[in-house]
């Protein structure tokens, strides 16, 4: 039923949204030290609009990794055909 949360889909390009998971995230960090360690008041309280990236990130990697298997094993199997 939530098959789609661990498998990985062929039409979509994982690269990319593991790449832009890492972008938001790095985003959310940098206005994190920008708070927290530079003092600017200016962006206090943005990086909590980043923060739910960083699990994204992580399940973006995930999927990035099994889709790649996925893509060497039928390129594997192509190739022994």
């Amino acid at each position: 039923m939530l098959s789609f949360l661990y498998k990985p889909q062929p039409d979509i390009n994982y690269d990319f949204v593991a790449g832009a998971y890492l972008v938001a995230t790095l985003l959310g960090l940098g206005l994190f030290g920008l708070e927290h360690f530079a003092d600017v008041k200016q962006v206090e309280g943005f990086y909590l609009i980043f923060a739910p990236f960083l699990p994204c990130l992580f399940w973006g990697l995930f999927m990035r990794a099994k889709w790649k298997a996925q893509v060497q094993a039928e390129a594997k199997a192509t190739k022994s055909d």
